[in-house]
């Protein structure tokens, strides 16, 4: 069976109100559901089986125009400016598609077949060819290839961002590919014990790698490659993500996900979710969601103390994709297009499913990194072997983030700036009179006022940014380190930054040519002012004031809209160094997909949260 690893693109938040119950079930003209991506109100559905995405209103369920034809067998895309940018797994193309007019404006192709994942560094798009083991960047804005393919492992399926770094596993070997993204070359070839590398995962501090054959996942020194040790997790592993603290490793050969410890690697628990086949993880904040892939459900793990809800929503045929916003969570079938919304809080538990403390199963290996060559031209194209899974369990491939967001992946801390021909960075902070009424928010939520009422906000997190849409505007906002890198955000999703940091933002939906004021509170600081360019759209820098006390914050945005009403649009933040490690918003939730055409597909991700949290006593 022909294997193929694809990313997907999740945003976290939590269900409110009543008990967990199936709200109602979406479905669409196509099937085999492969990504869920969500934008302004609208969610679009990559549907591998048909070669098309389709719109639903994710408030009423309801579909929205015709589907759009894209390239064979789409997976999860990423959005850049507007634009989602559609994989086709089936070919060498990516489909462009403007999300406002909800028409494909470009085809995209690319050397070699079977697009796997995409990552967006802020200026490029990496693309990860399953079939021929290379990566190659295309600039967005107008298709054009840039530079050489750069060689990666066999049978690459996941390429996750951070750190500047683009590290890529492949299924077909025992390797992990270091890439320098500011020189494009390749800086390690990691080499593991086993083979079938599928899932990555970043923490902030170290590099973990799922060894799909060894029933492993490996822990890995990101700085120079170094191999840390090995934990043994259960059977066929594809699913990494970090959650209060913990790493957290789903098995598709089982039914277990293994809580670890990220300092050690030593194996908290093992915890049974009942049926088999944990097909992807998804974090919330404070509950994990757990897809099981032949038991056709979803459940609930509570993080603090590994108890599995009794609620067990029942979900479509052979469930693959989570997406949690607004209060709601969707999940997509590999096995149809009937996509179900879930809605509500997770009850008291009352009794678990069986959790085991297992023994310490972490050993030391020693160092196996080599250096490999500078990456210079494309390899010779090679063809996916037939690959069989050992009995039992489900086919898969492995390899994003990202989708990679989706994940949507990290924004390269290279390049890290937005590329929209507007506003500049801004002076030292000042302190002024002028003080704008602001919305009370508290870390990682948003509100927007509009000449003086509040309207909603949503928040989501993309490429360790948060991306804020309320009222026609949207403003992704993030923070730089003095070094010039990416500040990943913290185990919560919060943006978590320290005096000599540096805010960045890019917003849209403005007045053309309208002043844009940043503030800082509790106590009011004017932290700048940029000038929105003439489509509306404004970039810009700013310093965090020296003095700031370590506690919650509030960052408020100031403008015009287009008709000229004033909006003043705040977002919660953190400021302080963290005690715990933190995390990046590139966590990888790998899926085996069986499809219809007989495809096996394992869907990473990265995972986005939101404050509302799940309460799961």
């Amino acid at each position: 069976m022909t294997m193929v690893t694809l990313p997907l693109t999740v945003a976290n938040g939590a269900p409110v109100g009543t008990p967990v119950s199936v709200t109602r079930t979406i479905t669409m003209q196509g099937s085999g559901v492969s990504g869920l991506h969500h934008k302004d109100g609208v969610i679009w559905a990559s549907l591998y089986n048909s070669s098309q995405v389709e719109r639903f209103n994710a408030s009423t369920g309801s579909v929205i125009g015709s589907p759009i034809t894209v390239g064979a067998n789409p997976v999860s895309g990423i959005e850049v400016d507007g634009k989602l940018y559609i994989p086709a797994a089936g070919s060498n193309t990516v489909s462009v598609i403007d999300m406002a007019t909800a028409t494909v404006v470009r085809t995209v192709t690319l050397p070699g077949s079977n697009i796997a994942t995409l990552n967006y560094d802020g200026i490029n798009i990496w693309a990860l060819s399953f079939n021929d083991a290379h990566v190659q960047r295309f600039n967005p804005s107008t298709g054009a290839l840039v530079g050489s393919t750069i060689p990666v492992g066999s049978q690459p399926g996941m390429a996750l961002m951070a750190n500047g770094r683009l590290y890529v596993s492949a299924s077909g070997s025992n390797t992990v590919t270091d890439i320098n993204m500011s020189t494009a070359t390749v800086a390690h070839t990691i080499s593991l014990n086993g083979s079938n590398i599928s899932a990555l995962h970043h923490d902030g501090t170290t590099l973990w790698a799922s060894v799909f054959n060894n029933a492993q996942v490996a822990r890995i020194n990101p700085s120079n490659g170094t191999v840390l040790g090995y934990t043994n997790v259960g059977q066929q592993p594809t699913n990494i993500i970090s959650a209060n603290g913990s790493v957290w490793v789903g098995s598709t050969g089982s039914d277990l996900v293994t809580q670890i410890n990220p300092s050690t690697g030593a194996v908290i628990r093992n915890i049974s979710q009942g049926g088999s086949n944990i097909s992807s993880l998804n974090y919330d904040g404070e509950v994990i969601w757990a897809t099981n892939f032949h038991g056709n459900f979803v459940s609930m793990i509570n993080t603090t103390t590994g108890a599995v809800s009794n609620t067990k929503p029942a979900t479509g045929t052979l469930p693959v994709v989570t997406l949690i916003i607004d209060n709601k969570v969707w999940v997509g079938p590999a096995g149809s297009g009937a996509i179900t919304q879930i809605s509500g809080p997770t009850p008291a538990t009352t009794t678990t499913t069986t959790t085991t403390v297992a023994p310490s199963t972490t050993t030391t290996a020693p160092s196996t990194t080599t250096t490999a060559p500078v990456a210079t031209s494309a390899p010779v194209p090679t063809t996916i072997a037939s690959a069989t899974s050992p009995t039992g369990a489900t086919p898969t491939v492995e390899n994003n983030d990202s989708s990679v967001d989706e994940l949507d992946s990290p924004r390269n801390v290279v390049t890290r700036g937005i590329t929209t021909p507007s506003s500049s960075t801004t002076s030292t902070s000042t302190t002024t009179t002028s003080v704008p009424d602001i919305a009370d928010v508290i870390s990682g939520s948003a509100a927007v006022l509009v000449n003086g009422l509040e309207s909603e906000a949503t928040v989501a997190r993309s490429n360790n940014q948060l991306v804020v849409s309320a009222s026609g505007i949207e403003m992704k906002i993030w923070a730089v380190k003095e070094d010039g890198s990416i500040v990943n955000l913290d185990a919560d999703g919060n943006l978590r930054v320290i005096s000599s940091d540096e805010i960045e933002m890019a917003v849209s939906g403005l007045r053309a040519t309208a002043n844009v004021e940043m503030w800082m509170f509790s106590t009011p600081t004017k932290l700048g002012t940029v000038v929105a360019d003439g489509s509306g759209k404004a970039t810009g820098r700013f310093q965090i004031p020296e003095d700031t006390p370590d506690g919650d914050h509030r960052l408020a945005l100031e403008s015009l809209l287009p008709n000229n009403e004033k909006a003043v649009l705040a977002v919660g933040i953190v400021t302080g160094e963290v005690n715990s490690t933190s995390t990046t918003t590139q966590v990888l939730i790998a899926i085996p997909m069986l499809l219809a055409i007989a495809a096996g597909l394992i869907v990473p991700t990265t995972v986005r949260r939101r404050r509302q949290r799940i309460r799961n006593a």
